[in-house]
Formats: structure tokens, sequence, C-alpha cells
């Protein structure tokens, strides 16, 4: 897909480098987000490699074959380069817990996942016909937990259900800054009022947040008030409700900096010399 801003910034500034045999040409443009499938799944923007042909109007222009162009915005570049370099790009990419794509491109089995690229936690559970709950089991090649905390579950469905700001789920912002160290506070139905919150139904990891600074993070749930805690380090913030959880955990471990499309310079462009005027 593209806009109509980088349609109308290809017309102007980068059709002049197309062969006079190419009747067509195909445009695609990111603006800062994951992209979307024909049947309206999350999917991973897919690299880009070529030659920049134009940088005019915020944009600059990426020839990736004889017809085709992406065009990204500056704001959206890690690095700016000249016209003329060649370059390879590299998008957000939806990620497991085990650091491989959600996608399963890495799995090494050739499977890859159409239903969309979504971050799941890698749990599993068993169904329950009294509420409704079916059988569990997250597409992809890694490890999962089993649980069985009704409370824990909610807590899961939640985090993966519940849509951030920026358009990413929030499941997807704690996978980005994540560490390592994955737990499930899974206790028995009748330990979830347990005073001691350590003990409470949680989701516990190893964060960076966006200055590079590691602490240990928690997400609990406290049955007593029916609301979250979160422990982020030294600092706690109890009594969060479902729909508050974005506004106190993105603060903590998100800058948005994940739209950043990774600009790497392959080729710096020739420079011409300056011809020699004749005495």
């Amino acid at each position: 897909m593209a806009s109509p801003e980088s349609h109308a910034f290809v017309r102007a500034h980068c059709v002049q480098s197309l062969a006079k045999n190419v009747k067509q040409y195909f445009v695609r443009s990111y603006e800062g987000g994951q992209a979307t499938s024909s049947f309206g799944f999350p999917i991973d923007f897919g690299d880009a490699v070529g030659r920049i042909v134009a940088h005019a109007d915020g944009y600059i222009g990426i020839k990736t074959s004889p017809n085709r162009f992406c065009v990204i915005p500056t704001t959206l570049c890690s690095v700016i380069p000249n016209v003329g370099d060649d370059v390879a790009v590299s998008f957000y990419k939806a990620m497991r817990f085990d650091g491989k794509r959600v996608s399963g491109v890495d799995d090494g089995d050739g499977s890859r996942y159409c239903l969309g690229n979504s971050t799941q936690f890698p749990v599993t559970w068993t169904p329950d016909p009294e509420v409704g709950r079916y059988e569990r089991d997250p597409y992809g090649a890694e490890s999962k937990t089993q649980i069985s905390n009704p409370y824990l579950i909610d807590m899961v469905r939640q985090l993966e259900e519940i849509k951030c700001h920026d358009g990413r789920l929030l499941v997807s912002v704690l996978r980005d800054a994540y560490v390592e160290g994955l737990a499930f506070k899974d206790p028995s139905f009748d330990q979830s009022w347990n005073p001691d919150r350590t003990l409470w139904p949680a989701i516990e990891m190893r964060a960076r947040n966006h200055a590079g600074d590691q602490f240990n993070f928690a997400i609990r749930y406290n049955r007593g008030n029916d609301t979250y805690s979160i422990d982020s380090g030294g600092d706690s913030f109890d009594n969060v409700h479902f729909d508050e959880l974005v506004d106190v955990i993105c603060p903590i471990l998100d800058d948005d900096s994940w739209r950043m499309a990774k600009v790497t310079i392959t080729k710096v462009a020739r420079k011409l010399k300056p011809l020699k005027v004749a005495a």
C-alpha cells in the first residue's frame, strides 16, 4: 500500500529514473507502523534494498527494482542517505519471546503463518466449557508453559487484546522491552487471594527501557481489589484498572523508536570530479 503523498512524491521526483521502456511502476510507502494484509491482519513490512533516487519534500525514494519504489519519510529514517547511495532498510518485525519472528520464517521448517503476525505469550491452557473458554495453543515452535489460574488466563488475554495508542498490542510493547526471564506465577485458584503480593497471579520478566536501563518488571493481579499492580524496578503502581494498563506501562517501556526504519548505507554514491575548464 502507498499513501497519496508518496505517489505524488514518486511522480515528481522518482519517475525520471525509470527506463524508457518501462510502462508502469509500483510504489509502497512506510508510514511508521505494521503493514496490514488484504484480510486485515498485521504483517511484517518487507525490507527494502536498492538505490536512493530522490530526497525531497521530507521523503526519500528507493528504487528497489527496475519498476518499483519504496518511499520513506525522512523523520522515520535512522540515517538519512544521499541520492545515489545504495541502502538496505529493515523495518519493525513482530517477535516471539524466544527471539524469533512471529511469522515463523525463523523456525527453519519452511512454515509461515498467514493469519497475522501478532505476538502471543508462550502459554497454553485447557478448555473450560462452564466459562466458555476454548483450548489454547499459540502458533510457533517456541516452548510453551501450561497455566490454569483463571485470573492469569484473563491477564494474558487482556494483554494480547488491548491496543496501545500507536496501534500495537500491549503484549508487543512487553516483548520489545523483554530481556530475559519470562515467568508466569500460576497459583491455585484458592491462593489468588494471598496477602503476599509476590504470590499473586503475575507475569514477570527482566525488561529494558528506552534509555537502555534493565530492571525487573511484573504485572500482578490483585484479586482483592480486582485491579492490577505494576512493579518496575523499585517502583510500584497499584490499583491499575485494565483500561489504564496502556497509560501506565507504555511510558515505562516504550519511546516509539520501534517505528524507525533502520537504514544501512551499503555503498556511498560516487562523487563526480569537477570538469576542468580549458584556459
